[in-house]
């Protein structure tokens, strides 16, 4: 077992907040790991309850906030100096992004550690060089000795790979959790489909906002109970589980086959 840092960072999704921490508590159980929670919306009125602080090691109440995607920099920065010493990885996750079993982080830290890589995460957008922010994995030494490397303000995808690429980093893509966005091919044969994709059975994820679902925070717990093997989340809606995989499984593998810009453009990188 490996000694793994957690950062969770959240602003105003408590709802969400809670679900995700009792899915590491109940769920994660291939590693240990040490749960730091850092938030900055209280002065808005988002106030971490006391039974959720009593689900993480630590927390890290910010009074300030500096703003949207700086505001995120600014969890991430002010978690470094709490991940413990002896930490071999540190996995950042966003409060509404739920991965439901850990074997995945098993698998690409022990990649990781084969391949000397400092980072993993999924792609963030195909043509442009760049890292999903949502979930990563990371070295905690060499997040230690690089603080900068989370601090960003717009672009942050595109801003953490080029500080890895100038850093002459190698970057691991997680594959499970890809493609994030889909391809303007698909959205043509597909327009229901949203501008991002939000359920990864393959990596039983979900990063579903939840003001965008029909039923709230009730279909996202629905969401996740079909991607595993039995329910976790108790909830009233009816779904066959076997169609619902099957489906995401033919979605994720008609991106990848469909025709798409970056198979004939040479990947960018992001000018800022």
């Amino acid at each position: 077992m490996k000694q793994i840092t957690v950062v969770v960072r959240v602003f105003n999704r408590i709802d969400d907040l809670e679900c995700c921490l009792k899915v590491i508590k109940g769920l994660w159980k291939q590693n240990h790991y040490h749960i730091v929670l850092v938030s900055n919306g209280k002065k808005s009125g988002f106030t971490v309850p006391t039974a959720l602080e009593n689900l993480v090691d630590s927390h890290i109440c910010l009074e300030e906030n500096a703003g949207h995607l700086k505001g995120n920099s600014q969890l991430l920065r002010a978690a470094i100096p709490c991940i413990p010493i002896e930490s071999d990885y540190t996995v950042i996750l966003e409060a509404d992004t739920w991965l439901l079993d850990d074997s995945l982080i098993t698998k690409y830290c022990s990649k990781m550690e084969k391949e000397g890589s400092v980072w993993s995460s999924s792609e963030w957008i195909s043509n442009t060089w760049s890292v999903g922010l949502d979930f990563a994995i990371i070295s905690s030494e060499y997040l230690r000795d690089n603080p900068s490397l989370v601090d960003y303000g717009e672009h942050p995808e595109k801003t953490v790979c080029n500080y890895l690429m100038d850093d002459k980093q190698h970057i691991l893509f997680i594959n499970e959790n890809m493609p994030v966005h889909p391809s303007k091919t698909f959205r043509t044969l597909y327009p229901k489909c949203n501008y991002r994709f939000n359920t990864f059975v393959t990596s039983k994820m979900v990063t579903h906002h939840v003001e965008e679902l029909d039923f709230s925070l009730e279909e996202k717990k629905h969401y996740a109970n079909l991607c595993l093997e039995e329910d976790f989340f108790t909830v009233s809606l009816v779904q066959n589980r076997q169609l619902f995989r099957l489906k995401h499984r033919l979605i994720a593998l008609l991106v990848r086959v469909l025709p798409q810009s970056s198979w004939f453009k040479r990947k960018r990188r992001w000018q800022g």
